[in-house]
């Protein structure tokens, strides 16, 4: 009887060490697009929010203001800006104009681009007020 209970006690510890073995992998692993398959995908059905930093942002001329977002473990970039105007126009492109992505603001609401690749590449994003005015551009990142 002794015995049952220690090789029970070793097959618990075998299963929970081997749930943990699984439960831990590369960052790819963990993301549900990496570089060119994140392109166009909304960041918000994926997990690249979850390791995502916003480097920079810009206003355009009327005070609304856009962020760049870049996940590394996706290696994609998008942009987002919250409380905008209705129509204002947002946009994330790679650097030389080859791949960009966008979105208008609905008043109000958060929105965001779809992602782009920017694994060996920088990109920068954009933000144009509805009726007018200057846009505003972050940095390259």
């Amino acid at each position: 009887m002794h015995m049952r209970r220690i090789a029970s006690a070793l097959a618990a510890t075998a299963i929970a060490a081997g749930g943990m073995v699984a439960s831990t992998g590369t960052a790819e692993a963990l993301t549900s697009c990496y570089a060119s398959s994140c392109n166009h995908l909304n960041p918000y059905k994926t997990t690249c929010t979850g390791d995502a930093i916003h480097p920079y942002s810009a206003a355009d001329s009327k005070g609304s203001v856009v962020y760049l977002y870049y996940s590394p473990s996706c290696r994609a970039t998008w942009a987002e800006t919250w409380n905008a105007p209705y129509n204002t126009y947002i946009e994330v492109q790679r650097d030389g104009g080859s791949l960009y992505s966008e979105d208008w603001a609905t008043y109000g609401a958060h929105t965001w681009t779809g992602m782009i690749n920017d694994a060996g590449y920088t990109s920068y994003a954009t933000i144009c007020p509805p009726s007018g005015g200057s846009c505003g551009y972050t940095s390259s990142y």
